[in-house]
């Protein structure tokens, strides 16, 4: 269940001592020039939207106050907070309907209201009065489009426009295509920077207009990424107390790039078992060093397991088994042998271990060599101009084994 915080922003007043550094000017009247006595100095008393620190300051006036509360919700909503939107999940419609409830009267107490709620079930959605019910059955959360009725998220990439094509504009398409804070987009969009790193090896000016040939270069890039749209389900693990769930991390890397992969598989008591994309990741390889390939395949296994610890401590998702697949026999070895290696490569294998060692205090821990075919990360490693097709990324995103 989602909910929207009303006017979030302007419920946090500012210090009487903070607001002379929010003034600006504005028109008295605007059929005049704004000149003179027509301009008059104004200045915000409450915090301004669109400051860079206004989201931090928000969640910290929230927290704070959640704190002090003895909701039994209070605890989750802590947890559960992203910037103006409430996530909040039950195990039926009726802890549902309580969190609601909870939550209201939370808000309310310090002079906020939480409106807008929308969940998955439709008993829920019609318990809940309309004034505090979300219009639509579709709503973004953090710039993603969440489906209620079909319980699916979509992923779309826009595409900004400009006048010239340069690097500083490169970046702005490329940050601004989509908001994936899961990475689930990874594959498509490695070979768009890999190109902005060339260019920064060709040390452009940010301003500076591209070559006839990087222009071309970009476009094919931008014809494979612009446009591209994926439906998800929302729910990609069952979270039943008998359902065992096994986690699968894919790591790789080319010359240019390393990635990983997750894979959540839930085995059912009815032996039935589902496999979903649950997050990933793809770094570029530095741009002043040249590493070799079996360094940078010890790279994304640190990548891979850092991020399959982050994902057990921000879902709080216990795993009988967590097997890690990597088509590098070299890097395997360097993480199990006792042979004296590089210094760099020694500092490497010692946070691998480390991970390792943490994790599986609460799961078996395995490390398994898959052929280089098979090894789904891959394709997030490849910096091919134009030879990245939409069904490739289908097959990634929604891969079940």
């Amino acid at each position: 269940m989602v909910a929207d915080m009303q006017k979030a922003f302007l419920q946090i007043k500012l210090p009487e001592d903070h607001r002379d550094v929010t003034r600006f000017l504005w028109v008295k009247d605007i059929r005049r020039p704004a000149i003179g006595n027509n301009i008059i100095c104004l200045r915000f008393c409450r915090v301004p939207f669109g400051i860079n620190a206004s989201p931090a300051i928000l969640n910290q006036s929230i927290l704070k106050h959640i704190e002090k509360s003895e909701s039994d919700i209070a605890q989750e909503l802590s947890k559960s907070l992203y910037v103006d939107n409430v996530l909040l999940e039950g195990k039926d419609p009726d802890s549902l309907l309580h969190k609601y409830t909870e939550s209201k009267k939370l808000f309310s107490s310090i002079g906020m209201n939480l409106r807008d709620y929308l969940s998955n079930s439709p008993y829920v959605n019609r318990r809940i009065p309309e004034v505090d019910r979300a219009t639509s059955t579709e709503v973004k959360v953090l710039g993603i489009l969440w489906n209620s009725i079909q319980d699916t998220i979509s992923l779309k990439c826009y595409e900004k426009q400009f006048d010239k094509t340069s690097k500083r504009t490169v970046l702005s398409q490329i940050n601004g295509y989509c908001y994936d804070p899961l990475g689930l987009l990874s594959p498509l969009m490695t070979p768009a920077k890999v190109f902005l790193q060339d260019l920064h090896k060709q040390k452009y000016g940010w301003d500076a207009p591209l070559s006839s040939q990087d222009q071309k270069s970009w476009e094919i890039i931008k014809h494979d990424i612009s446009g591209f749209q994926i439906t998800l389900p929302r729910k990609v693990v069952e979270k039943s107390s008998t359902a065992a769930k096994t986690m699968s991390i894919f790591v790789d890397s080319s010359k240019r790039a390393y990635a990983c992969c997750i894979y959540v598989t839930s085995t059912l008591s009815k032996g039935t078992t589902e496999s979903r994309l649950f997050t990933a990741k793809s770094k570029i390889a530095p741009i002043n060093k040249e590493q070799t390939i079996p360094r940078l395949e010890l790279l994304s296994i640190f990548i891979g397991l850092n991020l399959a610890e982050s994902t057990i401590q921000k879902t709080s998702m216990d795993f009988e088994q967590i097997n890690l697949f990597s088509d590098s026999t070299i890097a395997l070895c360097w993480i199990q042998g006792t042979r004296r290696l590089p210094s760099i490569v020694t500092t490497l294998v010692q946070k691998i271990r480390l991970i390792t060692k943490r994790l599986q205090e609460g799961s078996n821990v395995s490390f398994f060599h898959v052929p280089t075919d098979e090894n789904v990360a891959d394709c997030a490693t490849r910096a091919d101009q134009g030879k990245f097709r939409q069904p490739q990324m289908v097959v990634w995103a929604t891969l079940a084994q």
